[in-house]
């Protein structure tokens, strides 16, 4: 429930935000040019698009992190110690 409120928050922000940028303005990136497009739109985009690469680049070491500790709590990390032999045979 928490989190739905703070969804409908965060909506309503958006939306009045959209309200008040909502001026046409031309965007140029190097070679593309895009005329007439929401001020807003490009700023909500560009927002969105930080957000999703943030939670993706987030969740890639969260699995890289959980790889290796998996790794060395089951016996297959880089310590060797344990696995090695006496070569005396004692």
């Amino acid at each position: 429930m928490k989190r739905l409120i703070i969804a409908l928050v965060f909506a309503l922000l958006a939306g009045i935000f959209a309200l008040q940028n909502h001026k046409p303005v031309q965007i140029h990136l190097y070679f593309w040019t895009f005329p007439r497009v929401s001020e807003s739109l490009i700023i909500i985009a560009s927002v969105l698009l930080g957000a999703v690469l943030g939670v993706s680049l987030a969740w890639r070491e969260h699995l890289r992190r959980s790889h290796l500790l998996s790794d060395t709590t089951s016996g297959h990390g880089t310590d060797t110690s344990a696995t090695t032999s006496n070569p005396e045979g004692n």
